[in-house]
């Protein structure tokens, strides 16, 4: 098997597409690519631009907030029609904009919702999010990109093909596999531990299917403290990363994921370039205890 075959040409679309439009008014935000509700803006030849965005609910679940970056492009808070929960999509509304409360500490998080800046959304649906993160977009955004249905967890284990593709590309022996989440037609997304070199540490993110792999490293240097983030103790925190939605885009893989650190929650929304995952956008909340 060649190493640098993709998925693109065994990906196969499930659309769990429903398309909305919302209302229009001048009601703007701010927003960063990289800033913790960074929000990504494409150009298409007729209609809406496609839109993307990292919010947050409230804790009954009936609200979500886009947070008021400091810096960046004005982006029409109406433009944001759908949310993806937990894979799931639903439409929403966009409420009002909502200033810093007298009481804000912060933090990203359902218990500091109505202290916090940003544009609140009313959703169609109530939706336990358990502190994931909420994913705001539109209907031109899924046009192009379709949701990805989930099937159950994949065994932690891979194919002893994948593993010899795997150790041979990375230059290291395989030390732990973790699932991370099951997407249809077979196609599994894990995270790989692999051997220490001296004081080089390595975890790729790999997507497979029928053997073929697009992987994305997670280099670091070891420290017995912080190596992969602030107070990490030199753990990877496998059971704190989570994909929180898979897209197809035009045969191509897209997946968003989450990675929950001692002081934030680290977003990254990653695409395929070749047979590696290149970052498009990411962002972070903040969520160090009090």
């Amino acid at each position: 098997m060649n190493t640098t075959l993709s998925l693109k040409k065994h990906w196969l679309i499930f659309v769990l597409f429903a398309a909305c439009s919302g209302p229009v008014n001048n009601n703007t935000i701010k927003d960063n690519s990289t800033a913790a509700a960074g929000a990504v803006q494409q150009t298409t030849t007729a209609g809406a631009q496609p839109v993307l965005a990292f919010a947050f609910a409230n804790q009954s679940g009936t609200e979500v907030l886009l947070p008021k970056a400091d810096t960046g492009n004005q982006v029409n808070a109406a433009a944001f029609t759908e949310v993806i929960i937990k894979n799931t999509q639903q439409h929403c509304t966009f409420v009002k904009q909502l200033p810093a409360g007298a009481n804000d500490n912060g933090r990203q998080l359902a218990d500091n919702f109505a202290q916090s800046a940003g544009a609140i959304f009313k959703l169609q649906q109530p939706v336990n999010t358990e502190e994931e993160t909420v994913l705001l977009t539109n209907a031109a955004f899924l046009q192009q990109h379709h949701l990805l249905d989930r099937s159950p967890a994949p065994g932690s284990n891979l194919s002893a093909e994948v593993k010899a593709q795997l150790e041979s590309s990375k230059r290291r022996r395989i030390k732990s596999i973790h699932a991370v989440a099951g997407l249809a037609a077979g196609a599994g997304v894990y995270l790989v531990e692999f051997e220490r070199k001296l004081d080089s540490v390595l975890v790729s993110l790999v997507a497979t299917k029928h053997g073929d792999i697009i992987s994305r490293d997670y280099a670091a240097k070891f420290d017995s403290t912080s190596t992969w983030g602030v107070d990490d103790g030199g753990e990877f925190g496998f059971d704190n990363y989570h994909l929180l939605a898979a897209f197809d885009n035009n045969g191509d893989p897209e997946l968003v994921t989450e990675w929950a650190g001692a002081e934030g929650i680290t977003i990254e929304y990653m695409v395929p370039k070749g047979n590696v995952f290149v970052t498009r956008q990411t962002g972070y909340r903040y969520s160090a205890p009090l």
